[in-house]
């Protein structure tokens, strides 16, 4: 399995029963890959950030797959991920948005949802303008 994007790109070997995927706009074209690719028999979960529904995209995958659209504004995409239910069995996860959202993110997963962080990338695809962060 490849995940790419603007700051590199990995291979993950398909050896887990589920994956986690969060991200926004810029992250669908790496996340609908990832859908893509993935075999029958894996749950996955994604969470996708987007500004309005038009947004939305129909996502192909073999996979047993459940989406959440998060509507920018409307809802608060670290209460949803705080609140998800994830998948049961070794999971992979994967976070793409903003970089300083990216880093929250991550550390609500391995605080909140205690997921193994050797199993868990999380990268910032772009960073908010006035971000003073390098």
């Amino acid at each position: 399995l490849y995940i790419g994007g603007p700051r590199g790109s990995m291979i993950v070997p398909d050896i887990f029963d589920s994956y986690l995927l969060i991200g926004d706009e810029t992250a669908l074209p790496a996340i609908g890959r990832r859908l893509e690719e993935l075999p029958a028999g894996r749950k996955v979960l994604a969470v996708i950030e987007i500004a309005d529904a038009a947004e939305q995209q129909m996502l192909q995958s073999a996979a047993d797959v459940e989406i959440i659209w998060v509507m920018r504004g409307q809802d608060d995409l670290l209460d949803v991920v705080r609140n998800l239910t994830l998948p049961s069995g070794a999971l992979y996860s994967f976070v793409a948005t903003e970089t300083k959202l990216s880093r929250q993110v991550r550390r609500v997963l391995l605080d909140t949802h205690k997921v193994n962080e050797q199993y868990l990338k999380a990268v910032g695809y772009w960073r908010a303008e006035g971000s003073d962060e390098e």
